[in-house]
């Protein structure tokens, strides 16, 4: 039996419309960006598109960059559990953190199915236009993630050139003056020790007993040698 346009008409409407509103500041309320205010204009845009089943959520003196957004994790919560068809929001400077976890967030809204209106950009991604604005931003962030990437290598090269502490010191090195990478002789010495050991036949075991024995230092455990430690050790840096 084939599928009838009415009923999929009411399963969509059976989902809810979100109106997301926030506001951080006193500053933003004096200028007429209060709650009231963004709710009227949020209520009124959806009695225009007939939307239905609507959910007001805010957050109010929460600042964007605040990882404690309450209201606007239980909107994610709805969303990933697909109780919503439309998120109507202010502007995208009141809806994610930076531009970055807008777009993910507008992808993510793409993938679920939920359509995200913003009224001062004008913008409804469940318009062809609207998707295309989306495409252009993601394409925007992916080319800007991959020149931080870019950059990030290029400054990390040029550190390890220069012997300059880059992450986690390897064992057998540390950090000597004006920030330089040099040999640690003792825990060199120390790898000199595995090797020779495992060398003999002797299990990973067995070596990490010996070198707690022999008071030998690790960067972690101190003295105490276990035997996944000495195996890392031996793998990583005895097998060239």
């Amino acid at each position: 039996r084939p599928f009838q346009p009415t009923k999929i008409k009411r399963l969509v409407k059976m989902k809810n419309t979100i109106i997301y509103i926030r506001v951080s500041t006193q500053r933003q309320v004096e200028h007429g960006k209060s709650i009231e205010n963004q709710l009227k204009r949020l209520r009124d845009y959806c009695q225009y598109n007939d939307f239905q089943n609507i959910i007001e959520i805010s957050d109010e003196g929460v600042s964007g960059k605040s990882q404690n957004r309450v209201g606007f994790k239980k909107m994610m919560n709805l969303i990933k559990n697909h109780q919503v068809y439309n998120v109507i929001v202010y502007s995208l400077s009141r809806f994610g953190r930076n531009t970055i976890e807008t777009i993910q967030t507008m992808e993510l809204f793409n993938k679920l199915g939920v359509s995200l209106h913003s009224l001062t950009e004008n913008l409804d991604t469940s318009s062809s236009i609207g998707r295309f604005f989306v495409s252009v931003l993601s394409s925007l962030s992916q080319l800007e993630r991959e020149q931080i990437g870019e950059r990030t290598k290029s400054v990390l090269q040029m550190k390890k050139q220069k012997n300059e502490r880059v992450g986690q010191i390897s064992f057998g090195y540390k950090l000597g003056k004006n920030n330089k990478i040099v040999i640690c002789e003792d825990e060199q010495e120390t790898l000199s020790i595995i090797k020779g050991l495992k060398r003999k036949g002797l299990t990973f075991g067995k070596i990490s007993d010996r070198l707690t024995e022999l008071k030998r230092v690790s960067k972690k455990n101190g003295t105490n040698w276990s035997k996944n430690q000495t195996r890392i050790l031996f793998n990583k840096y005895c097998l060239s």
